[in-house]
């Protein structure tokens, strides 16, 4: 299993996606699941960039909103104990 961002132009991604069909039904099914969710993540990732904000702030209504910019995170995912 392989997928490879190929290119971005603007707001367009390409990628390539390369899956071995193995196993019973279900596997290939888990298999493909997968791939999908890790494209829609990478690319969820992009659109969250493009809608972030620089850093500077913003005037609403007489109100001044700041931000403390991208900040590194650590996310802890949760472990799945029912498969």
């Amino acid at each position: 299993m392989e997928i490879k961002l190929l290119k971005q132009e603007g707001s367009e991604l390409t990628y390539q996606v390369k899956i071995k069909l193995e196993g019973d039904m279900l596997s290939m099914e888990e298999q493909i699941q997968g791939l999908v969710n890790q494209i829609g993540q990478t690319t969820t990732a992009s659109a969250l960039k493009q809608c972030d904000t620089d850093g500077k702030a913003i005037e609403m209504q007489g109100e001044r909103y700041t931000s403390k910019g991208a900040q590194k995170k650590t996310i802890k995912r949760r472990m799945d104990k029912s498969k």
